[in-house]
């Protein structure tokens, strides 16, 4: 079921797993038309972005705000980006 819609953003719940859906962006992370795949860590967006810098990973955007959240770009061993996504603050 739909949970949440916002222009071109929808959440969906399936049995406890929130499922977002974006239309697509013509710049920024996914800009070729490609999927994005974001997750939402259990720990702060500082420190886990810069547990993965620690690894070696690549960061392609860092932490950027935004009136529905913060989020940060990394890519995966395939050059694919993949998000960090953190909830505003309440």
């Amino acid at each position: 079921r739909i949970t949440n819609e916002d222009g071109e953003w929808a959440e969906v719940d399936a049995n406890g797993l929130t499922i977002g859906l974006n239309g697509r962006e013509p710049s920024g992370a996914g800009a070729d038309g490609g999927p994005v795949v974001t997750f939402q860590p259990e720990g702060n967006l500082e420190e886990t972005l810069d547990a993965l810098k620690g690894q070696g990973v690549e960061v392609s955007a860092g932490i950027s705000d935004h009136p529905w959240g913060r989020v940060a770009t990394f890519k995966d061993s395939e050059g694919n980006d993949i998000q960090l996504y953190e909830p505003p603050r309440s």
